[in-house]
């Protein structure tokens, strides 16, 4: 096995063009999608005529807590021809005890972001003055601040993000999802040249040698697992430590989980080789693969903004689902180990399942 792995080094450390070229594009496609990142997401809203400008600043105040979300009163003709023109994303419509989103497409990941925060303000300012009207004019409000200014007990809590609910960073989201793209090319093209040694006879020559076909095997999967991990530590780093991208505060678990991603696509890598018949064939398919998966596991837009039952479902068998899902949520939610428990497992059962099953057809068509 470790003569076999030497010798697939070797020919990788001769000629990484491969490896070099997918760094590159997974640094220029994130540095271009992240450039366009911002801090906070500007937000025109302007108040309907039954709102006095004094309670419209009222709200806005309030609205302007959010870290995501910059809320500026606009004249109403500004702020649509703004969303109208493809300057805003959208724009916000004042009530006095509602609001109204306008918004030029509906399946913006930030436009699910600002309707959730949105009625999240309303709700609390809404319920504060109903407990207001029902207690006959009781300061509620300033209790409750003052409570909450000096809680009598603190509780720490951590919560899952659920698909109504959860953090978008343009950097993050391009960062894992180029990162583990490229890194299908990366991984898929190297168990390829396992097809290339069974077809150049390489393989059957080997085998007659003392070197056992499991060694043969092992070689070229641990080959491949090293170049594809490789390629996905080296951009992690690079953004970690160079770009400065909020990737969390555990990077050694991002380090951890992309070794299981890597593992899975191994095995994907390894099923598409069984189901192919030449290397030619083998390249034709890599590029559909990686890039069907890459749209349907979210790598390119966050996977909570999907709403198709079908992508949904193809979605749960597709590793790059399970990856972004992961670090994801190490980067926005600090996930612990017992949380990574879901998306690690399912990771390991796909890479399990994709491994037997593309083996077995191999031998197959070999014994045939």
């Amino acid at each position: 096995m470790f003569a076999i792995l030497k010798v697939q080094l070797q020919q990788m450390k001769r000629n990484p063009a491969t490896m070099l070229l997918m760094i590159v594009m997974t640094v220029l496609f994130t540095v271009a999608m992240g450039a366009n990142a911002v801090t906070s997401v500007p937000v025109y809203a302007f108040h309907d005529p039954a709102l006095s400008a004094d309670d419209a600043e009222a709200w806005l105040e309030r609205l302007n807590r959010s870290e995501t979300f910059e809320f500026a009163l606009t004249p109403e003709a500004e702020a649509k021809e703004r969303v109208t023109e493809g300057k805003a994303e959208f724009a916000l419509r004042l009530l006095p005890d509602d609001y109204r989103i306008v918004a030029a497409v509906d399946d913006s990941a930030n436009l699910q972001a600002l309707a959730h925060y949105v009625r999240t303000v309303y709700e609390e300012e809404l319920t504060i003055r109903a407990a207001e009207a029902s207690s006959g004019g009781a300061s509620i409000r300033g209790e409750l601040e003052e409570r909450l200014a000096a809680p009598a007990l603190r509780v720490a809590s951590s919560e899952v993000a659920t698909e109504e609910d959860f953090k978008y960073d343009a950097r993050v989201q391009a960062l894992f999802g180029f990162a583990l793209f490229f890194s299908i090319f990366t991984v898929a093209y190297s168990v390829n040249a396992l097809l290339e040694e069974k077809k150049s006879g390489v393989w059957d020559r080997v085998i007659l040698s003392p070197v056992s076909k499991t060694s043969m095997y092992i070689g070229h999967l641990v080959n491949s697992f090293i170049a594809g991990y490789a390629q996905i530590a080296i951009v992690f780093v690079l953004f970690r430590y160079v770009f400065g991208f909020p990737v969390g505060d555990s990077f050694a678990t991002l380090l951890l989980l992309i070794g299981v991603y890597t593992f899975a696509v191994v095995a994907l890598g390894l099923l598409l080789a069984g189901l192919v018949q030449t290397p030619q064939q083998m390249a034709v398919l890599i590029p559909i693969v990686a890039v069907s998966s890459a749209m349907i596991g979210g790598a390119y837009w966050p996977i909570e903004i999907v709403t198709n039952p079908a992508l949904l479902a193809l979605a749960k068998v597709i590793p790059v689902t399970y990856g972004m899902e992961a670090l994801k949520g190490v980067a926005y939610h600090g996930y612990t180990w017992s949380e990574l428990l879901r998306p690690v497992s399912y990771l390991l059962l796909i890479g399990v399942a994709c491994m037997g099953v593309g083996i077995n057809l191999i031998e197959r068509r070999g014994r045939g």
